[in-house]
């Protein structure tokens, strides 16, 4: 468990903690906050709880890209002259040994605070746009594939890139990310980064890549990338 002291204009009771794959903040209050102060701290302890989420994911992120290269990847016969993405982090998907690019976005965070005396805030990713305009069929198996520094290395690739299902809300795709509760007796606020994961089957292709294979997607929005990296690549089921 890491554990957090907010510090800006907050007393010293005021902690935030992380928790494994579930995250939570609580505070407590023995005198009481104003109305403006309970949306004033609980957006303060938003703000804290997706910083922290960034750095750790950051941190894994840095971790698997610095990882010492072991022995280079054993190929067989039928991935040696595949073609393989020139840049790094990059998604395509591979039909018929084609690449074939997905929609590429940025995540971008929102929070919505809404209440008076009780305060209920919720934070997500945002992606813009309803559905991608990169469509596949929901009765086909589908193969992608990266380039990866992992490769060449003994590291575990299904803790590094991720396939996740999205909401659909007014205008735009969404993960959730916090959602929080405030009230005059104190705040709390919880994160399921695991929300809409989906499994992935790896394996290695060409000498600097990884062929991620997944199948049965029902339809709807989803998005794969690098386990904490803002860029996504986002494609549609129908």
């Amino acid at each position: 468990m890491t554990r957090i002291c907010v510090l800006a204009f907050l007393p010293p009771l005021v902690s935030l903690s992380v928790r494994g794959d579930a995250s939570e903040i609580m505070i407590g209050n023995r005198i009481g906050w104003p109305r403006a102060g309970m949306r004033y701290v609980l957006l303060i302890l938003l703000v804290g709880a997706i910083t922290a989420l960034a750095g750790r994911a950051q941190a894994d992120q840095s971790a698997t890209q610095g990882a010492s290269p072991s022995e280079p990847a054993k190929t067989g016969p039928s991935n040696q002259g595949v073609s393989e993405p020139e840049f790094e982090g990059v998604f395509f998907r591979v039909a018929v040994g084609k690449l074939l690019p997905l929609e590429r976005q940025m995540l971008a965070v929102k929070v919505k605070v809404s209440g008076a005396i009780i305060i209920n805030t919720k934070a997500t990713l945002d992606i813009p746009g309803e559905t991608s305009p990169v469509r596949f069929r929901a009765d086909e198996p589908l193969e992608f594939v990266v380039r990866s520094p992992l490769a060449a290395s003994a590291a575990d690739p299904t803790a590094a890139y991720h396939l996740r299902r999205l909401d659909v809300a007014k205008g735009r795709r969404e993960v959730p990310a916090i959602q929080g509760h405030a009230s005059p007796l104190g705040a709390s606020s919880k994160s399921t980064p695991t929300a809409g994961l989906l499994p992935l089957e790896f394996a290695h292709y060409g000498v600097s890549s990884y062929k991620a294979s997944t199948s049965g997607l029902s339809p709807g929005e989803y998005a794969i990338g690098q386990a904490g990296a803002k860029t996504v690549f986002c494609f549609g089921v129908d």
